[in-house]
């Protein structure tokens, strides 16, 4: 079944006014290098355990940021150390096969929470696979969440990776954000992406794909100002996830965020679909302004209005 997206949401999403924002359930479906599905967060902490061996009592559990502070000088099981382990399992990902329905939408920008590099390869081939005169070709522009700000060019999209990117941590471009003491650091030190970031959470629309929000500690202050986007631009900022408790609706409706029932995968595709008749309207319309019949025909096919 089709979901009910709002009609200002479409509109906005097919002029390139929303900023997408992808959290670990946006990657689940993808294939990290090693052929592995892309993990949650207690996956990833299940993980860290196992392939570095920490020596927990039975019965024992810990949750992520201390499982990753824990490895920190320790080596994995085939004898990488931590910041070799994240970058040979986070790069080269595989992106699942509807993640070309998220490329083929005109993004602003894209932030993401994630640390693989799903979002630019999905972007790289639908960049290399797509019709040269296709109205949605972007190729990716990575940044990490301490890079230097630079303006979008024209036909690429920004990915910014507000806890760090793998592909770059061999290099040391990139640093991540795991545990609780980098989460202080990251916010407090206030770096421009996140003081971008808070910017235009506030005033611009976004949809938030598969990020649970409320433990993000680094994000925590933004989000919870609420956006203001719906009263700043008509347009609504959005929440999906596969599922809401009643608490979760009373605290993103509190953010100012509309919420979307949904999995990643029915979302992404739902969306495409929906938001082409809004981008072949803007199309002709730009191609045919004098051409007033073609118009009227076409209104009259998707909209139902004309003569």
């Amino acid at each position: 079944m089709s979901l009910s997206l709002p009609n200002e949401l479409l509109e906005g999403v097919s002029r390139g006014e929303y900023q997408l924002l992808p959290g670990a359930g946006a990657s689940m479906d993808s294939l990290d290098a090693t052929g592995t599905n892309l993990p949650s967060a207690t996956g990833l902490c299940k993980a860290f355990i196992d392939d570095f061996q920490l020596p927990l009592e039975p019965g024992q559990q810990i949750g992520l940021q201390r499982a990753y502070e824990h490895i920190e000088h320790r080596r994995s099981t085939s004898g990488l150390i931590r910041a070799d382990y994240l970058s040979h399992r986070f790069s080269g990902c595989k992106p699942a096969d509807w993640y070309a329905s998220l490329a083929g939408v005109p993004w602003k920008r894209i932030w993401t929470l994630n640390i693989d590099d799903v979002v630019e390869v999905a972007l790289e081939q639908y960049f290399r696979d797509a019709d040269p005169d296709s109205p949605v070709r972007q190729s990716p522009a990575p940044f990490s969440w301490e890079s230097v700000q630079d303006e979008p060019r024209p036909d690429e999209v920004q990915v910014i990776h507000l806890h760090g990117f793998a592909r770059w941590l061999g290099s040391g471009k990139s640093q991540l954000v795991f545990s609780i003491l980098e989460y202080l650091s990251a916010a407090r030190i206030g770096h421009s992406w996140h003081y971008l970031f808070g910017a235009e959470y506030l005033q611009r629309p976004f949809i938030f794909l598969g990020a649970r929000l409320v433990e993000e500690y680094d994000l925590a202050d933004i989000l919870r100002r609420g956006s203001q986007a719906r009263v700043m631009t008509g347009k609504p900022s959005a929440i999906v996830l596969k599922s809401f408790s009643q608490l979760d609706r009373e605290d993103f409706t509190r953010w100012g965020l509309v919420c979307i029932e949904a999995d990643a995968e029915h979302f992404s595709r739902d969306l495409q679909k929906q938001i082409k008749p809004h981008l072949d309207l803007q199309i002709l319309i730009g191609a045919t302004k004098k051409d007033t019949r073609r118009v009227r025909m076409f209104y009259r096919q998707y909209v139902g209005l004309g003569s």
